[in-house]
């Protein structure tokens, strides 16, 4: 794991070229103990378990120009696609705001950026989508 972690910290600082002192750590116990799962919900509700899709719903509400961009893997046993397509299926927000939401998928598992040939598309579909919002 820490191969993959020093080649990311690596690759955000000179090839993406973002400078800030902090550093990506991977899921470890450590973090895992500090982590607090307790969420409240935009209505208030109180729930266990951490699900942003109502913070997104809320948040694609509020404003209706935000663009959300999943990038997704076939193969990636950590976030199924799956779930992630049923729960932002049924993101409760007004019909036309799902066009607003683009979905793309790669022939990979959760590092996309392990397979080059999967890793070359992620960089083409967000530089895409980042001069689309322009």
């Amino acid at each position: 794991m820490l191969p993959l972690v020093a080649t990311f910290n690596n690759y955000v600082r000179t090839g993406l070229n973002f400078h800030d002192d902090m550093m990506y750590q991977p899921y470890s116990g450590d973090i895992l103990s500090q982590w607090n799962f307790i969420h409240n919900l935009p209505d208030d509700y109180f729930n266990i378990y951490t699900n942003v899709m109502p913070d997104l719903a809320s948040a694609m509400i509020i404003n209706p120009n935000l663009k959300v961009m999943l990038n997704m893997a076939y193969f990636d046993m950590t976030t199924p696609f799956g779930k992630i397509l049923y729960e932002i299926h049924y993101l409760p927000i007004p019909a036309p705001l799902q066009k607003n939401i683009e979905y793309d998928l790669y022939h990979s598992g959760h590092f996309i950026f392990l397979n080059s040939e999967a890793h070359k598309q992620l960089h083409d579909n967000v530089a895409k989508f980042i001069n689309s919002t322009h």
